[in-house]
């Protein structure tokens, strides 16, 4: 991690993992997750709000730069994305 992140680590004993936190993150963020050597497209699941909020873009971006092709998934807020409908949507696109 660098200066500008503070690292909070979550303490699930196996499963525990690390979390950055910091201004700039999403821009910057393969910086801090390890991505698949082989990997080649990345799906991006999303609703519209965090869209609207500007967060997806610099993701998207920072995906793209590391050379990968990005897709992006778009599903309803709360509720609506639990649903079988949901799923089955996902599996398609990550197809």
């Amino acid at each position: 991690m660098t200066a500008g992140a503070t690292v909070v680590e979550v303490a699930l004993g196996e499963r525990s993992y690390p979390v950055a936190v910091g201004r700039g993150l999403r821009a910057a963020f393969t910086r801090y997750v390890e991505l698949p050597e082989d990997a080649t497209s990345a799906l991006v699941v999303t609703q519209q709000p965090v869209i609207d909020a500007g967060h997806v873009d610099p993701v998207e971006a920072a995906l793209g730069a590391a050379g990968l092709q990005v897709h992006r998934q778009v599903v309803p807020d709360g509720e609506g994305a639990k649903s079988s409908e949901v799923l089955v949507d996902l599996w398609g696109a990550a197809a």
